[in-house]
């Protein structure tokens, strides 16, 4: 078969063959294909009148959009060259690879104007935490880990999460406003802290602590930077995605973890996996393919 340009409206003609097999090899082939000459092929059969085959071209779409954005994401992470609300955003986006981030961004926005109704004046960490009460988020009270809670997009439609993404909710609100805060830990237990040094952790009630004054001792407190966040998130989607059993999560999500930990020198591969979520070593001994 010949190489490059020429062989993509042969592998498009396959994408209606009746064989999944044979789809799943030319999907595989395109994916390999020269990425400007699949792009205009497949815009021009976005709205094919063959149903079969347009289902397929957005499926293969949507396999070019996530790997576009783990490795865009990769990059970004690498070089430390990406904020908590853009992360948290990618990472919902490799979980949930068929959103947009458009959808996302409209459900951030609309969140940020009913904070700014709800605060006439400037904001503060204690306002943030009235409004979150008032809009009624809460975390999973029986401490569950499911992806749900640790995907920025579901956690402001829903309203229910992890107190790391509920943290993030109310840092990146206070952010949106020019106003300074981080992401806390505390123990256990994930928090707020502005500039002044006040305290807010969503997964406790919204206990709001003013100036670090605790009932009884105060607990060990760690600041974390916003690559910390994002490692954390993505650890915790990495051991959703081997519980659920997904290759596809766990090969997508591992890439962007990869990315925050390349102590391995894998240059963003999942080398650091075992067989056969990498490709790259043989399979144990006795296993079967």
């Amino acid at each position: 078969m010949e190489n490059g340009k020429d062989q993509i409206p042969y592998l498009i003609e396959l994408l209606d063959d009746d064989s999944e097999q044979n789809v799943c090899h030319a999907m595989a082939a395109l994916l390999k294909s020269d990425e400007a000459s699949l792009d205009r092929c497949l815009c021009a059969l976005q709205e094919s009148e063959n149903p079969r085959l347009r289902r397929r071209v957005h499926q293969l779409e949507s396999a070019i959009r996530a790997r576009r954005q783990r490795t865009q994401l990769g990059t970004r992470l690498k070089r430390s060259a990406i904020g908590l609300y853009d992360g948290v955003v990618q990472l919902h986006l490799l979980w949930f690879d068929n959103d947009l981030v458009e959808h996302v961004q409209n459900q951030w926005d609309e969140l940020c104007h009913k904070f700014r109704s709800f605060c006439r004046q400037r904001p503060t960490l204690r306002a943030v935490a009235d409004f979150l009460a008032k809009e009624e988020f809460h975390a999973p009270l029986n401490d569950d880990i499911a992806a749900d809670f640790y995907c920025f997009g579901v956690v402001i439609d829903d309203h229910n999460g992890a107190d790391v993404l509920l943290s993030v909710v109310a840092a990146e609100l206070l952010r949106s406003a020019g106003v300074e805060a981080s992401v806390v830990r505390s123990i256990d237990d994930f928090g707020v802290m502005d500039r002044a040094g006040n305290l807010l952790f969503p997964g406790l009630d919204f206990q709001y602590h003013a100036h670090r004054i605790f009932e009884g001792s105060p607990p060990e407190l760690v600041v974390l930077d916003d690559i910390q966040v994002l490692r954390y998130i993505a650890s915790i989607l990495m051991l959703c995605a081997v519980a659920c059993d997904s290759f596809r999560y766990v090969y997508t999500i591992s890439n962007a973890l990869s990315a925050f930990t390349d102590v391995h020198g894998n240059d963003g591969r999942t080398t650091i996996l075992p067989y056969p979520y990498n490709n790259q070593k043989d399979p144990p001994s006795g296993s079967a393919i």
